[in-house]
């Protein structure tokens, strides 16, 4: 019964107003427990705009290797947002402070465009993209 109700409970905060939803986050994102920012990357999974993109980018940069690892895995179902792709560009181009695993996984959501949102992001935004991955190719 106690599980059942727990499990109630985190998945009604699914429901929950982006408000709310947001406050959570900030407690949880730098939890000690990795389940609770795979819990926090589920949570996003189906929701867009410039704050999940922020949380986001920062759970594909998360030490704990089964973090970033499901975040990376929600976006074979997700769509990838210009919010997101514009915050993965901010940290990409700061590429001397990013383990090169990291810097894989961000590549690797460049590489889903049919997950993009929409075809526009690609006219809108392509060169940007482009010339941010073709600076990498001096990464050592």
């Amino acid at each position: 019964m106690e599980l059942h109700s727990t499990l109630n409970a985190l998945t009604s905060l699914d429901l929950a107003d982006d408000e709310l939803l947001y406050k959570m986050l900030t407690k949880y994102d730098n939890a000690y427990l990795s389940e609770y920012r795979v819990y926090c990357a589920w949570l996003l999974r189906n929701r867009y705009g410039k704050q999940p993109a922020e949380y986001l980018t920062g759970l594909l940069l998360d030490e704990e290797t089964r973090v970033h690892r499901y975040t990376l895995g929600l976006f074979e179902k997700r769509k990838i947002e210009k919010e997101l792709i514009m915050s993965l560009l901010a940290v990409i181009s700061q590429v001397s402070t990013i383990k090169p695993w990291h810097l894989i996984n961000l590549i690797k959501i460049f590489g889903k465009r049919d997950q993009f949102y929409s075809q526009d992001i690609t006219k809108s935004h392509g060169k940007l993209i482009i010339s941010t991955l073709m600076n990498l190719c001096t990464y050592s």
